[in-house]
């Protein structure tokens, strides 16, 4: 596996506010533009001391978490929050999502989840993705969750699923457009990621969806490069079989 595997920590909090604190006091930002950014800050509802999930909310947490559907009902029907997070920044759409817990995924979207909302790192449809849920990356993009919006780890849902050779769920993401043009933090795109992994499936699956096989990277390299780069001979057949042009480079097959 690439080092793009690599998951970001789960931090207690997503904020401004936790890199200000973590500084030296002598480097601290301050004048003129200190209450300002604070400013800002707390009208994200980022503020210096978060609130997390507590009461029934924590008790909703926990029902999503271990996929109790009825539990979940009573409490929604109690009004309480839906988007609430707990102490690592997880809110409950995104233990679904990771879970793969369909019937749940709809009940809390019904109630009105938020989709693009990020816990630990990942959306909800980052999560689902990385994970394999075909079903409920189908119910969330139908909701409305941003189909390029990025994870943590500077991936998108489509690379997510990609990273996992998923490729179902890549066939399922194709379908809602997402921008084939965007990179990793590598420089690659997801078609360059599947070339350079040797995922067969999810290479294919993009390309019958018929995206150009010769597309270029960042690091201006068509994903044949990364194929014979990584001595991925079973990418090489399918990104040939679909049009890919060797060009100077040595191809083994």
């Amino acid at each position: 596996m690439m080092a793009l595997l690599a998951l970001p920590p789960a931090f207690a909090f997503e904020n401004d506010t936790y890199e200000w604190l973590a500084k030296p006091a002598d480097e601290r930002r301050i004048g003129p533009a200190g209450p300002l950014d604070f400013a800002r800050i707390k009208a994200t509802g980022n503020d210096g001391e978060p609130l997390y999930a507590a009461g029934k909310e924590s008790a909703l947490i926990d029902a999503v978490a271990r996929n109790d559907v009825a539990a979940v009902d009573a409490l929604l029907k109690e009004e309480v929050n839906v988007n609430a997070r707990d102490e690592w920044g997880v809110r409950p759409l995104i233990h679904a999502a990771r879970n793969g817990a369909v019937e749940m995924v709809r009940v809390l979207l019904d109630a009105g989840a938020a989709p693009d909302v990020k816990g630990g790192g990942f959306t909800p449809l980052a999560a689902a993705a990385l994970n394999g849920h075909t079903q409920v990356v189908t119910l969330l993009l139908k909701a409305g969750a941003m189909v390029d919006m990025k994870s943590d780890n500077g991936c998108t849902p489509l690379m997510n699923a990609v990273l996992m050779n998923h490729a179902r769920v890549v066939a399922e993401i194709l379908k809602y457009d997402p921008d084939l043009t965007l990179t990793n933090p590598e420089r690659m795109t997801a078609l360059s990621i599947a070339a350079a992994e040797g995922y067969t499936e999810s290479l294919e699956a993009m390309l019958k969806y018929g995206i150009d096989p010769n597309l270029i990277d960042r690091n201006k390299n068509p994903p044949l490069f990364w194929a014979v780069f990584r001595g991925q001979r079973g990418a090489i057949r399918v990104l040939l079989e679909y049009g890919a042009e060797p060009g100077t480079m040595a191809v083994d097959l």
